[in-house]
C-alpha cells in the first residue's frame, strides 16, 4: 500500500492496480479482488505476497491467490517476470528491458474451496510452473551473454553467435566510400586573369 503514496497513487489506480496492506488481513483488497473475478476480469497477483529484493531468486509462495481462484472458479495462469529491479534509479525511471513468460492455464473447477486444496494447488502445480518459467527467462542468451561478458569468460564468442542470428538487414554495416586525398596545401589558387579594360581616347574639350 505504500506504493500508492504520493504522485504514484493516481497513476497506479489509472493502470488498474489497487492497494493491499501487507502483514494483515485486508478485507477491502479481498473484496476488490473477488469483484474483479466475479465480473470475468483479469487479476494479477504475486503469490509471495511481498516484494523480493533478490533479482535472481523467488520468494516463498502463499495460498491466498489460489484460494481466490478456487472461490471464483477462475483458471490460474502461471507467469514469471524479470528485469523490474532496474527500472528505477531512485525517483528517476530508466528504460530497461523487462521479460515476461506465461505457462499453460491451470483449471481449478474440481477443487474444493479449502486451505488444504489451495496449498496443494500452489505447491504441486502452480509454483513449479512459475519456477520453470523463471529459470527459462534467466537462461536466455541475452542474460547469459551479459553474465559471461562481465566475468570475461566466453562472452565475445556468445555475442558473436547472437549476432549471427540477427536478421540480415541488422547485420549489414554501412559501406563508407574512402575519402579522396585532396592536396589542398600543394594546390595553388588558379586565378582567372582579369581582362584589361580598354581605354577610349579622350579628346580635349574646347
Amino acid at each position: 500500500s505504500e506504493l500508492f503514496e504520493g504522485w504514484k497513487g493516481p497513476l497506479l489506480v489509472r493502470l488498474g492496480a489497487f492497494p493491499v496492506r501487507r502483514g494483515e488481513s485486508d478485507e477491502d483488497a479481498l473484496d476488490t479482488a473477488r469483484a474483479i473475478l466475479d465480473q470475468g476480469g483479469l487479476l494479477s497477483l504475486f503469490p509471495e505476497g511481498t516484494r523480493v529484493r533478490e533479482p535472481d531468486s523467488l520468494g516463498e509462495p502463499r495460498r491466498g491467490a489460489a484460494r481466490l481462484a478456487i472461490e471464483a472458479g477462475a483458471p490460474m495462469i502461471p507467469a514469471a517476470i524479470t528485469g523490474t529491479d532496474k527500472l528505477w534509479f531512485g525517483p528517476i525511471p530508466r528504460p530497461r528491458r523487462v521479460q515476461v513468460a506465461f505457462g499453460a492455464p491451470i483449471s481449478v473447477k474440481e477443487l474444493a474451496s479449502t486451505p488444504e486444496a489451495a496449498g496443494r494447488l500452489v505447491e504441486g502445480e502452480l509454483w513449479p510452473e512459475v519456477e520453470s518459467q523463471f529459470r527459462g527467462l534467466l537462461s536466455r542468451p541475452g542474460v547469459i551473454a551479459a553474465g559471461l561478458a562481465a566475468l570475461g569468460v566466453g562472452g565475445a564468442a556468445l555475442a558473436r553467435s547472437r549476432t549471427r542470428r540477427k536478421p540480415a538487414w541488422r547485420r549489414m554495416k554501412p559501406q563508407l566510400r574512402p575519402r579522396r586525398k585532396t592536396r589542398l596545401r600543394r594546390m595553388k589558387p588558379q586565378l582567372t586573369p582579369r581582362r584589361k579594360k580598354r581605354l577610349s581616347p579622350r579628346w580635349p574639350r574646347r
